[in-house]
């Protein structure tokens, strides 16, 4: 385990809550705000580790289910894109 995930606002919560199903706005609305954080609380404190972590072990047609880093699949995706471009361009 990284040690970065000790320190996760989701440490100790079930993982199926960060993959709910289709449709189950109540949990992905709940797991959202675990992440990134409410009016009222802060956003979790490992937040970009956790984003780092699943850009970097997944490639983006692996990465197709979840919440991590705060930001749902199609939001990954974007980010691996905008990299993906920006490395064409680049030279990198």
């Amino acid at each position: 385990m990284e040690d970065w995930r000790l320190e996760a606002a989701c440490r100790g919560l079930n993982p199926n809550f960060f993959h709910p199903e289709k449709g189950d706005q109540h949990t992905l609305k709940t797991a959202l705000e675990i992440c990134n954080g409410t009016p009222d609380t802060e956003p979790c404190p490992v937040k970009q580790n956790c984003l780092d972590w699943i850009l970097t072990k997944y490639s983006r047609d692996e990465d197709l289910y979840g919440i991590y880093g705060g930001l749902m699949p199609a939001q990954r995706h974007k980010i691996r894109n905008a990299k993906r471009v920006g490395s064409i361009v680049t030279g990198k």
